[in-house]
């Protein structure tokens, strides 16, 4: 079995300039396209909320074209914090407070006031 699998082979792999050349017709082509929808005051987040928005589509396209304009309208609600308390010496019940006062912050994380802003699709 030895020799019949991988290494260099004649005539194997990608020809030279082929990436390159496909690469640069979708550049192209793209670009058509960004100019074709500037031009006709259009751009794909408009474009995905009057889909969105249309009654007489299908829900499945219309909760699909939601679900990829959501990120570009509403942002992440995400929080993060890094706490660092230093518990001095090896005094167990320091350890037990310092334990508990964390637990009692973490079970009572404070609430975030927010109402949905929505804006019309032709704005």
């Amino acid at each position: 079995m030895a020799g019949r699998h991988g290494g260099k082979r004649v005539g194997s792999g990608r020809k030279p300039g082929v990436l390159a050349h496909n690469l640069a017709t979708l550049l192209e082509a793209g670009a058509d396209t960004r100019a074709t929808l500037r031009e006709a005051g259009c751009d794909p987040r408009a474009f995905l909320a009057r889909v969105m928005n249309q009654r007489n589509l299908p829900i499945d396209k219309r909760m699909r074209a939601a679900e990829i304009l959501m990120p570009f309208i509403l942002p992440k609600l995400s929080a993060s914090a890094v706490v660092s308390q230093r518990v001095e010496g090896n005094d167990p019940a320091a350890i037990i407070r310092a334990i508990n006062d964390r637990i009692a912050r973490v079970s009572s994380p404070p609430t975030i006031e927010a109402s949905p802003v929505l804006e019309s699709a032709g704005a």
